[in-house]
């Protein structure tokens, strides 16, 4: 079903018991003032579209390019035993973006501009995440970052929980947020923690190259992988798994490191 340069006020669609739920949809520059209801269906497709009320889009792929939601996005079908393939590109959430299936695949996320959005097992693929702004406070729990995340900037306050960060970061800022259980980074090449300013954050059970092994070069970071740990707390954090994180002699060569703290115990910045 397709609709192009269309204004839709109050629509339903009607389906009948005997149809298929694999039918598709696709709106190419289309304004939708008022409330829209759509039925489960296997595949959405949206080229310049706005959204004025919150909407669902009940599919099992989604393919976002250009749009803007000014209500709340539900995506995907609900239930634990549903999945979602998820594309996004140059759009913009003003209210919050909820997958409400069990497991999301995201293959495209570029240029996407959200308030508060909170992602629960999601798993962003190779090459998905570059170049987002997360305005506001933002929660991500058991995130699979698969591919590296580059120039993305995440808002004060946002919380990490249980994520895996497989081919590490770059030019990343997320300054005062929360990480508790994630593995930052990885040893394989090209894959470190690199340039990215986590000034006033905090990190908790959290471990860093989890795979270094002896291939890598000898100091386990160097000075073009150096990022801003400034007044960091950390607590419990290991380095290859099992080593203390601040047992790597050379750390605070590459990190700058200054009013950080491991927690209960003194600065450790200014100490070398």
């Amino acid at each position: 079903v397709r609709f192009d340069n269309c204004t839709m006020n109050d629509v339903t669609f009607v389906q009948d018991p005997r149809d298929s739920l694999e039918w598709a949809l696709q709106l190419t520059s289309c304004k939708v003032p008022t409330a829209i209801k759509i039925l489960p269906l296997g595949r959405v497709c949206l080229s310049d579209v706005e959204f004025a009320q919150p909407v669902g889009l009940p599919a099992v792929a989604i393919d976002l390019t250009d749009c803007k939601f000014r209500g709340d996005a539900l995506l995907g079908r609900a239930g634990a035993a549903n999945f979602l393939s998820l594309s996004i590109m140059d759009t913009d959430f003003k209210g919050r973006m909820i997958c409400q299936c069990g497991r999301a695949f995201i293959t495209r996320y570029h240029n996407v501009h959200m308030d508060p959005v909170e992602l629960r097992a999601v798993a962003f693929k190779e090459g998905s995440l570059h170049d987002c702004h997360f305005r506001e406070k933002s929660t991500f729990i058991g995130v699979k970052f698969e591919g590296r995340v580059t120039d993305a900037v995440f808002g004060k306050g946002s919380v990490f929980q249980d994520c895996h960060f497989d081919s590490g970061l770059s030019g990343v800022v997320a300054a005062d947020c929360v990480f508790r259980n994630c593995a930052m980074d990885s040893a394989r090449e090209g894959c470190p923690l690199a340039h990215c300013n986590f000034s006033g954050s905090s990190f908790t059970n959290c471990t860093f190259l989890p795979d270094y092994h002896h291939t890598r070069a000898a100091c386990k970071y160097t000075a073009m992988e150096g990022s801003n740990f400034s007044f960091v707390k950390f607590s419990d954090c290991k380095m290859q798994r099992s080593a203390q994180l601040f047992a790597d002699s050379d750390l605070a060569s590459f990190w700058n490191l200054h009013g950080a703290a491991i927690e209960d115990s003194p600065e450790i910045g200014d100490a070398g």
